[in-house]
C-alpha cells in the first residue's frame, strides 16, 4: 500500500500538520479545538491572499448555519495563541473583506513514517502519488457520471469575479446564457470578460445609454439595456449586438427590461413602477398587464423559466394607517393580465433568480433596513409559472456579516448564479467650504473604524460632530472632535440609540432610542431620552414612544417637537423642563420624512414628493422650492444664514452633494460615484460641511455546484 504524501506548513517557530490537524511550537503540541485548526489551516493554505469572511465560514462550517461572531472568536483564540500583537505579524484583518496569513509559510511534504526524504526521491514518490490520484480520479469521475449525480458532500462554492475598488463599484451585471462570460457596469462603462481566461474589453456603448443595467438575451450575441432606477426612464431601452458592437434604442421609455427566455419578448416597468409591461424584442406591440395604485411600484420584473408568465416583487407599507412596517409579496402574471398569483415573503430579500426545475435563490439579510446584519443564501421550491411556494427554505451559502446581495442572473441549464455582493460601510467626513459656498475642498474622512457611522449634528461651537455608531455592536451616540482621530461614547448600554439633538445652550443632549425589532418597520416610534452634557444618568423626555423628534435652532434659542400623526405632520413648541407645548402648525404630508428647523426656529422644511415644503410657523402657511433638474431628492440641512439649503441629489450612478438658494438655483459641491442615502450639514459657524456619505466595495460574485 503506497503512503500519501503529508503536508505541513512552517511559519516562524510553529509547524501545522495538515493531515493530523495538529499545531506545534518549537516541536511541542498546541492544544486548539478543532474549528480554530481549521480556520487557521484555511488561512495558511491560502497564505498572502484575502480569504472572505463567507469562505472562511462556508469552509470550516460547512453543513451548519453560524453566526460571523464564530470566526471573530476562532481568529481572536488564534491571535493570542500565536502572540499576534498590534503589529500583526500573523493574520492580518481586512475591514469588511476578512482576514489574510501574512507570516511567511514553508510547506514541507514527505512520507509518513520515513526519514527526509532527497529531492529526486521525493519527485518519484510525488509521481506516483499523483500518478494513482490521477487514476482514482478517472474512475470516481466515470463512476459519477455514470450515477448522473453530483456528490452532495461538494457543496456550493462562491467565486469574486471581479476586483474593483469602493471608489469604482459595480452598477449591474449578468452573467452569459453559456456561463463563459460576464457584462457588468461601472463608473467606466459596459465592460465584456472572459470568466475562463479574465481577458475584458470595454464595450463601445453610445453615451445615452451609459450607466444602464444590462441583461443577456437567450442567444448570447446580444446584450438589453435599460434604466436600473423606476425614477429614471428617459434614456429607454437599448439592444447591443457584441458581433458589430451596433446600438439601437427600441422604446423611448421604460426601466428594469428583461428578455423572455426564447429572446422573443421583453417586459419592463413604467410609470414609476406602477406599471409592468411586456412588447417584442423589436419594441414592436407594448401592452400593459399590471398597473398598481399611485405611491406604490413593483420591482425585479423576471420571466419564469416557461416564458408564459412575468414574475416580479411587491414591496409595500402595512400596519396601522398604512404606514408602519414593510410587507413583501412575490408573484407572478400571464401574458393578458387576468391570471395572478401572490405570495407572501420575507421582507427582507435582497434579490433572486428563478432557475429550470422549479428553484428560486434568493438572498436575506437578518432585517430588512439592516446594514451590518449577515446575509445568507437561501433556495426555495416553486410550482410551475411561480405561482406557489413549495416545500420549506434550505439555506445555501453564507454571504457575510454588512453585504448585500442583488441583481442576480443565471446561466440557461440553472448550474452558475451571478450576484452584485456590496459591502456598503456608513461614515462621516469634513470638508472646508470655499469660494462663497460654491465649492469644497479639503475633504478628509473623520471616522476611520470599519463599522457605521451615520452623521447626526455638528457641536454648538463648529469644534466637534456627533453621529451614531455600531462599533460596539449596537448603535450608541458617539462625539468626535474634527483635529482628533478618536471618537469618545456619548451613551452606552443595550438598545440601539440615535438621532442626538443638543440643547440651545449645550446643557443637555437628547436622543431617540429605538424599539426592538426597529429593522423590520417602516415608521417606528422610540422613546426619547436626555442626559446631561456633563455626565449624568439619562432621564425619559415623554411618557410614551412617539414618531417624530426634537429640533432646535442653537442661534434662536428655540426647540420643537415635530410628530406625525397618521397622515399629518404637526409642530409643537418644546421646553426642556415642560415638555410638550402648544401646536405651532400642521400641514398633510402623509408618511414620515426628513425635515429641518431653520436656524431662526421660525420655519419647518421637509421633503415631499421630490420638493421641499416650507412651513412658516407663524403664518401657518406653507410654500414649495424645487431643485432644478433633480428627480431624486434626497436628505437636506439649513445653511447657517437660513438663505438656502445645502442639500444630497441622486442621479443614475452617482449622488451629489449642493447648496441651493430658495430661487432655485443650485451650485454642485461634491459628487460621489454611486447612488445611496447620503446626509450632509454644516457646521454653525459657516466654514465647513459634514458628510455622511456610504462607500461599497461592490464585486460581481459566482456560486455554483448548489
Amino acid at each position: 500500500m503506497l503512503e500519501q504524501t503529508r503536508l505541513s506548513y512552517e511559519f516562524d517557530r510553529y509547524r501545522l500538520d495538515a493531515g493530523d490537524r495538529l499545531l506545534y511550537r518549537n516541536g511541542e503540541p498546541v492544544p486548539l479545538p478543532p474549528k480554530v485548526i481549521d480556520t487557521l489551516l484555511v488561512l495558511v493554505e491560502r497564505h498572502g491572499r484575502v480569504v472572505e469572511k463567507a469562505v472562511l465560514i462556508a469552509t470550516v462550517w460547512p453543513d451548519v448555519t453560524v453566526e460571523e461572531n464564530n470566526l471573530t472568536q476562532n481568529v481572536s483564540l488564534l491571535r493570542k495563541t500565536l502572540g499576534d500583537g498590534d503589529d500583526r505579524k500573523f493574520i492580518e484583518t481586512i475591514p469588511r473583506r476578512g482576514y489574510r496569513f501574512v507570516a511567511p509559510v514553508k510547506i514541507v511534504e514527505e512520507a509518513p513514517g520515513t526519514p527526509p526524504v532527497t529531492h529526486t526521491e521525493r519527485r518519484r514518490l510525488w509521481l506516483g502519488a499523483a500518478l494513482l490520484i490521477l487514476i482514482l480520479t478517472l474512475i470516481a469521475g466515470v463512476a459519477l457520471a455514470w450515477r448522473g449525480a453530483r456528490s452532495p458532500a461538494s457543496g456550493p462554492t462562491l467565486r469574486q469575479l471581479t476586483t474593483n475598488s469602493s471608489e469604482l463599484p459595480l452598477l449591474f451585471g449578468a452573467i452569459s446564457p453559456d456561463g463563459n462570460s460576464l457584462v457588468y457596469v461601472d463608473g467606466a462603462g459596459h465592460h465584456l470578460k472572459s470568466i475562463r481566461t479574465g481577458e475584458t474589453r470595454l464595450l463601445p456603448v453610445p453615451p445615452e445609454a451609459s450607466g444602464m443595467a444590462v441583461r443577456w438575451f437567450a442567444d448570447g450575441a446580444r446584450l438589453l439595456l435599460s434604466t436600473g432606477s423606476i425614477q429614471d426612464p428617459g434614456k429607454g431601452i437599448w439592444t447591443f449586438s457584441l458581433h458589430d458592437n451596433a446600438a439601437q434604442r427600441i422604446s423611448n421609455g421604460g426601466t428594469l427590461a428583461a428578455p423572455s427566455p426564447d429572446g422573443s419578448r421583453i417586459c419592463y416597468l413604467a410609470a414609476d413602477g406602477r406599471e409592468l409591461w411586456w412588447m417584442t424584442a423589436s419594441g414592436q406591440s407594448p401592452q400593459r398587464i399590471l398597473s398598481l395604485k399611485p405611491g406604490e411600484n413593483l420591482s425585479a420584473p423576471v420571466w419564469t423559466p416557461s416564458g408564459d408568465r412575468i414574475a416580479y416583487a411587491y414591496p409595500h407599507p402595512s400596519g396601522p394607517g398604512g404606514k408602519n412596517t414593510l410587507q413583501m409579496e412575490v408573484g407572478s402574471v400571464d401574458l393578458q393580465g387576468q391570471q395572478v398569483a401572490t405570495m407572501p415573503f420575507d421582507p427582507a430579500i435582497t434579490g433572486g433568480a428563478l432557475l429550470p426545475g422549479g428553484r428560486f435563490l434568493y438572498a436575506l439579510r437578518r432585517a430588512p433596513f439592516s446594514d451590518w446584519g449577515e446575509s445568507m443564501l437561501w433556495e426555495r421550491e416553486y410550482a410551475p409559472g411561480f405561482r406557489e411556494l413549495r416545500a420549506r427554505p434550505r439555506r445555501v451559502a453564507p454571504l457575510g456579516a454588512g453585504a448585500e446581495a442583488y441583481d442576480f442572473s443565471a446561466t440557461s441549464d440553472g448550474r452558475k448564479l451571478v450576484f452584485l455582493k456590496g459591502e456598503p460601510q456608513g461614515d462621516v467626513y469634513i470638508a472646508e467650504l470655499a469660494d462663497n459656498r460654491t465649492h469644497l475642498s479639503n475633504v478628509r474622512r473623520l471616522t476611520l473604524d470599519d463599522h457605521n457611522d451615520y452623521l447626526t449634528v455638528w457641536s454648538p461651537d463648529s469644534r466637534a460632530v456627533f453621529f451614531g455608531s455600531d462599533r460596539n455592536g449596537n448603535f450608541d451616540v458617539y462625539r468626535q472632535f474634527i483635529d482628533q482621530p478618536i471618537a469618545q461614547p456619548i451613551t452606552a448600554g443595550s438598545g440601539d440609540k440615535i438621532g442626538v439633538t443638543i440643547d440651545p445652550d449645550g446643557a443637555w443632549y437628547y436622543y431617540a432610542v429605538f424599539p426592538e425589532g426597529w429593522r423590520t418597520k417602516v415608521v417606528r416610534p422610540y422613546a426619547w431620552m436626555r442626559m446631561p452634557s456633563a455626565g449624568g444618568a439619562p432621564q425619559a423626555v415623554f411618557d410614551r414612544p412617539l414618531v417624530g423628534g426634537i429640533y432646535c435652532a442653537i442661534p434662536a434659542h428655540v426647540c420643537v417637537l415635530v410628530e406625525f400623526q397618521s397622515d399629518e405632520m404637526a409642530v409643537y413648541s418644546f421646553d426642556r423642563e415642560k415638555g410638550r407645548g402648544a401646536e405651532l402648525g400642521r400641514i398633510k404630508i402623509g408618511i414620515r420624512h426628513q425635515l429641518d428647523l431653520s436656524p431662526d426656529g421660525t420655519r419647518v422644511a421637509v421633503i415631499s414628493d421630490n420638493r421641499i415644503r416650507i412651513l412658516e410657523l407663524a403664518s401657518r402657511r406653507t410654500e414649495g422650492v424645487s431643485p432644478p433638474g433633480w428627480k431624486r431628492f434626497g436628505r437636506f440641512s439649513w445653511a447657517p444664514d437660513g438663505k438656502g439649503l445645502y442639500a444630497v441629489g441622486g442621479a443614475p450612478g452617482r449622488t451629489v452633494i449642493f447648496h441651493m438658494d430658495f430661487q432655485g438655483h443650485v451650485w454642485p459641491l461634491y459628487e460621489v460615484a454611486d447612488e445611496f442615502d447620503a446626509h450632509v450639514a454644516p457646521s454653525p459657524d459657516g466654514r465647513r460641511l459634514a458628510l455622511g456619505l456610504r462607500t461599497s466595495t461592490r464585486n460581481a460574485w459566482m456560486v455554483e455546484g448548489f
